[in-house]
């Protein structure tokens, strides 16, 4: 019994230096971490930033590009009709009487 009891009391001190140790460890590896993960943080806040502006400029255009792609389309039907009608006045000018009719 006396043996038991010696054997569970060196077990809780062997646990107690593992669990110093261990803290130990971890606040030296935050302390190397930390400043890093403040520096990607810093960013990350820079780059949200930016993503929500440019989200913002994104629908306040919006409606705008509407426009332009409408006015697009427009002109290119536009580009077509004239095509066709310059054809078919250059078709009028090189067109030669076969016969002349005088009054």
């Amino acid at each position: 019994m006396i043996l038991a009891s010696l054997s569970l009391a060196l077990a809780l001190i062997f646990v107690w230096f593992t669990a110093q140790a261990l803290g130990r460890e971890e606040n030296q590896g935050d302390s190397i971490i930390k400043p890093h993960i403040r520096q990607v943080n810093a960013r990350i806040q820079i780059d949200s930033s930016v993503v929500e502006d440019n989200y913002r400029r994104l629908h306040r255009i919006g409606p705008e590009i509407e426009v332009l792609k409408s006015n697009d389309r427009t002109t290119h039907n536009l580009k077509t009709q004239t095509r066709v009608i310059r054809k078919v006045v250059d078709d009028k000018r090189k067109f030669l009487p076969s016969r002349v009719m005088r009054a």
